[in-house]
């Protein structure tokens, strides 16, 4: 399964030397970095953190590549087991009708979980698993008349389940909100059943995000957003409070 999804990632980095929109300059050097503060770290229909968290992030970016840092600590410390460093790599590039596809590959660590940070053993070494999971992407973005999201997720690395997430999603605007409806299924998995807690398919993640810029003088705005995420597997809601810094 892992070198299915490899060949199929290596395949469409392939095809970049024909569909790339060659009017974006391929050297083109972008630095980015910034923090949301949220007031619980909501991921897939689940609560990893119970407690407000600080979530930084810094993005290289080169023409259609991408490195980027991601992380999320909780401010009380009863939570920090949750606390998270992921390192990511992606590649986007354009095809006909102003769509885009990204692949990537995302590395997640916590460092509070026990294991050294050069830990990179697999879940099925003799001597334990390793402090590393590593989960492969693919993105599909529709064009500005029809912008809908696709988005693949499947652990690939030190996940016995290879657990596997899907999503849609789709935004517009209304009176200067913007509204993102998502709704996310799994497979699920008997081999690591406490990733989505399902071994079977199932609905885990369906919910809309309410974003917008509060104005706070003439030239700052603050991005804040409310999402209601809804896990029907586990029969459970949550509300999620977040500002962009």
């Amino acid at each position: 399964m892992i070198k299915r999804i490899l060949l199929l990632l290596l395949l469409l980095a392939g095809t970049e030397v024909f569909t790339q929109d060659q009017t974006q300059p391929d050297d083109e050097k972008t630095f980015t970095a910034g923090a949301d503060i949220v007031s619980r770290y909501y991921w897939r229909g689940q609560i990893l953190a119970d407690a407000p968290c600080i979530q930084p992030s810094a993005t290289f970016t080169m023409g259609g590549f991408s490195l980027g840092l991601w992380g999320s600590y909780a401010f009380d410390d009863a939570y920090s087991i949750a606390n998270e460093v992921n390192f990511i790599a992606a590649y986007t590039f354009t095809i006909p009708l102003e769509m885009n596809i990204t692949i990537g590959l995302e590395d997640y660590y916590y460092p509070n979980a026990g294991l050294g940070f050069l830990n990179f053993r697999n879940h099925d070494d003799p001597l334990g698993p390793g402090a590393h999971m590593v989960a492969a992407s693919l993105a599909f973005e529709g064009p500005e008349s029809f912008p809908i999201s696709l988005t693949t997720n499947v652990n690939v690395y030190n996940d016995p389940g290879y657990n596997t997430y899907f999503e849609v999603a789709y935004p517009w605007e209304i009176g200067g909100t913007s509204v993102s409806i998502f709704a996310g299924v799994t497979p699920g998995s008997s081999k690591n059943f406490d990733y989505y807690f399902t071994d079977e398919f199932a609905l885990v993640n369906a919910g809309v995000t309410l974003s917008r810029d509060i104005r706070i003088t003439e030239s700052f705005s603050l991005p804040v957003s409310v999402t209601l995420g809804i896990n029907p597997k586990l029969d459970v809601s949550h509300l999620v409070f977040g500002i962009t810094l």
